[in-house]
């Protein structure tokens, strides 16, 4: 059984709570030179955009990350309700390849001209955690009530929303739905100790962070950071080379061919790190990638084949961040799975030291081959949703 409406609600943030979590993970990345975000100093924070849940409630708020020239550099996302347990789910490194307003024209077009539909509503939506859509309410002429369509707002294909069981790939599903309503209170606890650090850094630095945004021209906010956390903050390691040697670097982005093949491109992504290149067609072949998406069972076989069983796959339903940075620790990079999309997962930072009373904030950095044909980089939050993470594969050698 999912998470209540009444709890979500009771546990909504304010646009201005969220921007504050958003300039504290904001400043707290440069501070520590996270990568990626060690060049945001001076940045400051865009216009939010709200991202809602398939029951019609808010999801996430999007906040861009913006230079002094006006250049989008990256993207946070905040929680919109405490039952997530994080206030920062998420963290896009570069400009989001999207354009809501631009989607949403295109959205509405296509609903029109396949069923003849008067659009009624278009809102930004997660369907699938972490893919985007934009979900079109819209009136069929002569009969009474609205439809719901999704398009995704990678590729502009129709999402069905019902998904085959065990596979991922297409379909749809509410986010907070598939939080256990007896994790709640946990949840609202944990997310309680990241608002310790914000309210202390508020305090002693005397700045409203949802207001005072370009905190880095204001020295004592730095100092304060530094009075608060402890530096270095965190442990990172991230595969650039491959085993080989430093003289190339093997991993590189791919983004899926199209809105089936998210375990293809990610395998292809891992693939070529231990330098066996197959198309994504090829490696549909061998994981026996249909149109409902690819197994676990599938994805494994194919690995395995596609090295000329020189390495095992094996798939792990049991994930932990601990886990994660054990095979990055190995410098394996491996598939990262939410129920319905997977992704490659080449790095991790853990946090060392944190103030008393709160929760470390560890983070995975992925390679998501969605949106289609681009794919996106970014830090994700462990623990978000008290947890998505459906389930991890790893490509090893005997």
């Amino acid at each position: 059984m999912g998470v209540r409406k009444e709890l979500v609600k009771a546990n909504l943030l304010s646009r201005r709570r969220a921007a504050s979590h958003a300039a504290t993970h904001l400043h707290v990345g440069v501070a520590t030179k996270t990568t990626g975000m060690a060049e945001w100093r001076g940045a400051n924070l865009g216009r939010l955009v709200a991202v809602y849940d398939l029951n019609d409630q808010p999801l996430f708020y999007d906040f861009p990350v913006v230079s002094r020239k006006g250049e989008n550099l990256g993207l946070i996302r905040t929680s919109a309700s405490r039952v997530l347990g994080v206030p920062v789910p998420s963290v896009y490194l570069g400009p989001a390849p999207w354009d809501v307003g631009k989607a949403s024209l295109k959205a509405s077009e296509l609903v029109n001209r396949e069923y003849g539909g008067k659009v009624v509503r278009t809102r930004l939506v997660c369907y699938a955690y972490p893919k985007l859509g934009i979900s079109v309410e819209w009136e069929k002429r002569d009969e009474p009530g609205t439809r719901r369509t999704i398009v995704d707002i990678g590729d502009f294909s129709i999402v069905p929303e019902r998904a085959e069981p065990g596979m991922r790939g297409p379909g749809a599903w509410s986010f907070y739905d598939h939080i256990p309503e007896n994790r709640v209170p946990e949840a609202v606890e944990h997310f309680a100790s990241y608002e310790k650090m914000v309210d202390e850094l508020q305090e002693r630095s005397g700045k409203n962070l949802a207001v005072d945004l370009k905190l880095y021209e204001f020295k004592s906010v730095q100092e304060t950071i530094g009075a608060i956390i402890q530096i270095p903050l965190f442990t990172t390691k991230i595969l650039g080379f491959c085993t080989h040697g430093s003289s190339h670097e093997c991993f590189r982005m791919h983004g899926q061919e199209n809105g089936v093949w998210c375990v293809v491109a990610t395998g292809q992504m891992i693939l070529d790190f231990w330098r066996y290149y197959n198309s994504q067609t090829a490696i549909a072949t061998a994981m026996g990638t249909g149109s409902g998406g690819t197994s676990w069972n599938g994805e494994v076989n194919g690995l395995e084949s596609l090295t000329c069983n020189h390495f095992d796959a094996q798939s792990d339903l049991s994930p932990t961040f601990s886990k994660a940075k054990a095979e990055i620790d190995a410098n394996r990079p491996f598939d990262y799975s939410y129920s319905y999309h997977a992704m490659a997962c080449v790095g991790y930072r853990q946090q060392n030291f944190y103030v008393f009373g709160t929760q470390p904030v560890n983070s995975v950095l992925l390679y998501d081959p969605s949106p289609v044909n681009v794919g996106t980089i970014r830090w994700e939050t462990w623990g978000a949703g008290i947890s998505p993470v459906a389930g991890f594969v790893y490509l090893r050698r005997p």
